[in-house]
């Protein structure tokens, strides 16, 4: 699939980090983990299996989560979004089977179904303090400040799910698409002014936020007060 945010040569370290920190970066997030999770017990299934208060969550919010071992390690770090009909997880990337798998095994009778759907969707990232402006002008929306809200606009004729959700100190979106639509979404961000940003400078962008990610920070020999995340 043709990656309109892919790094071109002449675009430095120091020009990608400078970009998310003080103009607009652009990331191509794709490689995240993405589940979908339906039925009428969805809510009540993942309220006893991750760290925070998914029943709470009305359509168009969301949270940061673990997924928890019966022990209190952390087996996934995940972010959380409620749709009207359905649950959107992001994982840590490559973590979607495992994910599916380990899940399965806590499922008896309860009326919640998950189905991957990383082929289904790209999710491309805007980082910076002009990231709110740029959706705005692109989509004709206006963003709820609460981290992790998310609401469904039109960019480049295709619907695209925008949740608020940094990877730095500065102001971040993740914009999810169909995959068939990434092109054409990645095209209207770069010609907004979104500066491609790679993993090297996105790591940096990181640690510098002290965000913690799984497999590197964290990982199942950690418990949940460790990571210094909070229950929403």
């Amino acid at each position: 699939m043709p990656n309109e945010l892919t790094v071109p040569n002449e675009v430095s370290l120091d020009l990608q980090h400078r970009a998310a920190m003080t103009a607009v970066g652009g990331i191509d997030r794709s490689t995240l983990g993405k589940v979908t999770v339906t039925g009428r017990d969805r809510a009540a299934f993942l309220q006893g299996m991750l760290s925070n208060d998914v029943k709470a969550l009305q359509t168009g919010q969301g949270c940061p989560a673990a997924f928890l071992d019966a022990h209190g390690k952390v087996v996934s770090l995940l972010s959380v979004y409620a749709l009207e009909d359905r649950i959107l997880l992001e994982l840590p990337a490559g973590s979607t089977d495992t994910f599916l798998q380990t899940i399965d095994k806590f499922l008896i009778s309860e009326k919640a179904y998950f189905e991957a759907a990383d082929d289904a969707y790209a999710i491309l990232a805007v980082q910076g303090p002009g990231a709110e402006k740029m959706l705005a002008g692109l989509s004709g929306a206006t963003f709820d400040p609460v981290p992790y809200s998310h609401m469904e606009v039109e960019i480049a004729g295709a619907p695209v799910r925008i949740a608020r959700r940094s990877e730095a100190v500065t102001p971040g979106f993740h914009c999810w698409t169909a995959v068939t639509h990434a092109e054409a979404l990645g095209k209207a961000l770069r010609e907004a002014g979104a500066v491609p940003v790679g993993a090297l400078a996105l790591e940096t962008l990181r640690i510098e936020a002290g965000i913690p990610a799984y497999g590197w920070d964290v990982d199942e020999t950690v418990i949940l007060p460790e990571t210094r995340l909070t229950p929403s």
